[in-house]
């Protein structure tokens, strides 16, 4: 989850333009990354939630509405980081990459790449 006050903010930017360039390695760890834009907007992207659903979602999570938020909410739906404006995807990664259930995967892949 990736909140921010505007799309014109800078880290905002950041994440989306590092999406584009590893969006391979997101799907590998199946990220889905929801963004939330100002106060009271819906999600930001093809899937987008209604105008409730994001204000549900950003009172669950108590983000403000004037910060730049990142929130990485595991497969069992714990939140299992929460930062600012100086988390970067590759931080996300590298968090997920220590979490068992990737690294399940990550051993499955390994055994199946294996001649």
């Amino acid at each position: 989850m990736i909140a921010t006050p505007d799309t014109t903010h800078p880290a905002w930017k950041q994440w989306n333009t590092d999406l584009a360039v590893l969006e391979a390695d997101a799907r590998e760890r199946d990220l889905v990354v929801i963004g939330l834009a100002g106060s009271d907007a819906g999600h930001v992207g093809p899937d987008a939630l209604t105008r409730q659903a994001a204000q549900t979602l950003r009172a669950d999570l108590q983000l403000d509405p004037g910060a730049f938020s990142v929130v990485l909410i595991g497969k069992d739906g714990g939140v299992k980081v929460r930062a600012g404006e100086t988390m970067r995807l590759t931080d996300i990664f590298a968090r997920i990459d220590t979490m068992p259930m990737r690294r399940q995967e990550m051993r499955r892949q390994e055994r199946q790449n294996k001649p």
